[in-house]
């Protein structure tokens, strides 16, 4: 922002001045142009939105309140050493009494061991926790590497589970012959998905039942809850069959008529 510079503008203790008109003693007055009228209105409107008040053309108190809470925000940035974080009134958020408001902590309900948050009065528990650990854990905030799992495992306050290593995403050869594993899955809930694929060896579609019997890569503890299977020979006719049989935890019967190639899919927990 800057003094005018309008047409007719009069120097005044060297600064650029409105003057009147006075037609009588030859004065035809200083313009009012644009450039000077949106300077003040935006200098000002700069004032009350960087205070975060909505403009309002009825309330003629704004700038005052702008420059009062714009004061009040630096005194307490000053003497709690950083600036304040604003809260709620954001978007999908609270606003007036339903903007709760958000404590952080250190714990003293479980011996000091983590940080906890709390909303409008309300403990959500730990944003961070520590345990103690086993002997020959190594641990960082709410993950530890568990030797007894071989692995890492999160810690929350009601519940706690084993990440998944990548090994347990993988595809693999079982190294029976005739039988390739396509790919096998373990979910971080224990949900397990195995897939292969009987290649049969031979001429295909000779009358003759070809039995395999896959061991599945990544063993089931409990049950298999679902399986599949289907020929995979464009050859083959109506009377082909594939059946799965003798369904357990480490491994199946594959029984495929007459001899074509079959894939199949298994899952469990």
């Amino acid at each position: 922002m800057d003094y005018t510079s309008a047409t007719g503008n009069a120097l005044v203790n060297g600064i650029r001045q409105y003057v009147d008109r006075d037609l009588t003693n030859g004065v035809a007055g200083t313009s009012l142009v644009a450039v000077d009228r949106n300077a003040v209105m935006n200098e000002i409107m700069k004032v009350i939105t960087a205070a975060g008040l909505t403009p309002d053309a009825g309330d003629l108190t704004q700038l005052y309140q702008a420059i009062a809470k714009l004061i009040a925000a630096a005194a307490t940035a000053a003497s709690v050493g950083f600036t304040p974080v604003e809260q709620g009134d954001g978007p999908n958020q609270g606003t007036g009494a339903t903007n709760a408001k958000i404590n952080i902590g250190i714990d003293t309900a479980d011996g000091g061991i983590g940080v906890r948050f709390s909303v409008g009065g309300t403990d959500y528990g730990f944003i961070v926790r520590s345990l103690p650990a086993a002997t020959g854990d190594d641990f960082c905030t709410n993950l530890i590497y568990s030797k007894s799992l071989a692995g890492p495992q999160f810690i929350s306050p009601s519940w706690s589970g084993r990440l998944i290593g990548l090994s347990d995403y993988s595809s693999a050869y079982n190294g029976a012959t005739g039988v390739q594993m396509l790919a096998y899955r373990r979910e971080p809930d224990g949900f397990i998905s195995q897939s292969g694929t009987n290649i049969y060896q031979g001429t295909s579609g000779v009358a003759t039942e070809v039995i395999y019997n896959p061991a599945f890569p990544i063993p089931f503890t409990k049950v298999v809850t679902g399986q599949s299977a289907n020929i995979i020979n464009a050859t083959a006719g109506t009377s082909s069959s594939v059946a799965l049989s003798n369904i357990g935890l480490t491994s199946m019967t594959v029984r495929i008529y007459p001899s074509y190639s079959a894939t199949w899919r298994v899952e469990g927990y």
